[in-house]
């Protein structure tokens, strides 16, 4: 991993934005980047939203795509669209936008995306704001409207039912970042309820610093993206004797303004530059009363209370597997068996055949545990963030598998 690589995006609000690295001052910087461009958008009026709903493409990279822009409240009462009349240029709520509008001029760069997702929308409180969609923020607006999900680039009558959705809806807040602190839109990532309790993710520092003050620590590596973060750190006070090999202890953390926690932390164990998923893990939900510090302290602690079991069990776990000698013709038979000891429902059929063929020889289960340990970081396919981790977190198990599970491998 670099020192702080932006991996093939540009902008800092797609989709697809995701900067990796192993630095950890970098990662302080990249949090802090990320808080800064964070903004919180309180809808305490959904019927005075706006959707303003993709009609036709734009003809080039230069010029708007034509829009319709849907009032809640004419909505509510025309839902069919039985009066043609509703939209007009005398009312301003149909056509394209001057290439010279503040709209435009604000959207510009943004117009293919809206064209793919079928709408922006501009929320009127204190001032109007406008607001793009990403790919996963029409499934959660929809959740605060109380309708089913409608696929992007839905027609028009669909964004005309959602929009008279907006009459009788509750408050809530919309989650969005913005490409730099002072620009003039603002990238909706999620739509969650006045119940969400928003916590910069920068504040996680204080509780990084606790566990350098308790154990000499390095970081493995950390990503960032728009939908969630992660930092891997070693204990290099915490190994254990993995046959001639040393593993390490440590600890992942995962962040999200837009997911169900935010933030959920669990031991790893670091084998060479590959890490798996031990022990328990803990989150704080969004809906969370308690203080960041109150929170970190407790998180802090519920890591450091299992370090000293999970280093028990997982030395008492090697160093029977290390005296269960394979045969030649027992390989397939006993990763079959393994596989079966371990959660690995959401890994897929696929990977778990490919784990099954592609095994090499191994004359003690240790040895079969210590490929498998990698084999996270070695599968050749593309592996999405929640797939890795249901991956990690499976091949984590084997670590701390019982006498009785080891003995039954070589059992007929």
């Amino acid at each position: 991993m670099s020192n702080g690589k932006k991996l093939g995006v540009k902008s800092k609000v797609s989709d697809n934005y995701l900067v990796t690295g192993n630095d950890y001052e970098k990662f302080q910087e990249a949090l802090h980047d990320m808080d800064n461009r964070t903004v919180i958008i309180p809808v305490r009026n959904p019927e005075s939203m706006r959707i303003h709903c993709v009609i036709a493409k734009s003809d080039n990279e230069h010029a708007s795509p034509r829009f319709v822009v849907l009032d809640p409240m004419e909505m509510k009462d025309s839902i069919l669209l039985s009066d043609e009349s509703i939209f007009s240029a005398e009312k301003c709520n149909i056509g394209r936008y001057k290439p010279t509008s503040e709209v435009f001029l604000s959207l510009q760069n943004q117009i293919k995306e809206i064209e793919q997702i079928g709408f922006f929308l501009t929320v009127h409180d204190q001032k109007k704001i406008i607001v793009t969609p990403s790919k996963k923020f029409l499934t959660a607006l929809c959740q605060r409207l109380e309708t089913g999900t409608l696929a992007k680039g839905t027609n028009i009558f669909a964004y005309c039912y959602l929009a008279s959705r907006c009459v009788q809806a509750k408050e809530f807040i919309i989650i969005g970042r913005k490409e730099e602190k002072d620009s003039s839109w603002v990238k909706g990532f999620h739509a969650a309820s006045t119940k969400y309790a928003y916590i910069p993710q920068h504040f996680i520092l204080r509780e990084l610093q606790n566990f350098q003050e308790n154990h000499d620590v390095t970081t493995l590596g950390w990503e960032l993206s728009n939908y969630y973060t992660t930092i891997e750190l070693i204990f290099q006070d915490k190994t254990v004797d993995m046959g001639k090999t040393q593993v390490k202890l440590g600890v992942k953390y995962s962040l999200s303004d837009v997911g169900t926690s935010s933030q959920t932390v669990q031991p790893i164990l670091v084998y060479g530059d590959n890490s798996v998923l031990i022990g328990k893990s803990f989150s704080s939900p969004h809906r969370s009363k308690k203080t960041p510090e109150e929170i970190g302290k407790e998180l802090v602690n519920a890591i450091e209370k299992q370090l000293p079991e999970l280093e028990a069990k997982i030395t008492a776990t090697f160093k029977k597997a290390s005296t269960i000698s394979v045969g030649m013709d027992e390989q397939e038979k006993i990763i079959s068996k393994i596989m079966k000891m371990i959660h690995t429902e959401k890994v897929g059929v696929r990977r778990k055949q490919y784990i099954t063929q592609n095994c090499p020889y191994f004359p003690t289960v240790l040895a079969a545990f210590q490929w498998l340990l990698q084999f996270p970081a070695m599968y050749p396919g593309k592996m999405g963030y929640e797939t890795r981790n249901y991956f990690k977190k499976a091949m984590g198990e084997i670590c701390t598998l019982s006498m009785k599970e080891l003995e039954a491998l070589t059992e007929e």
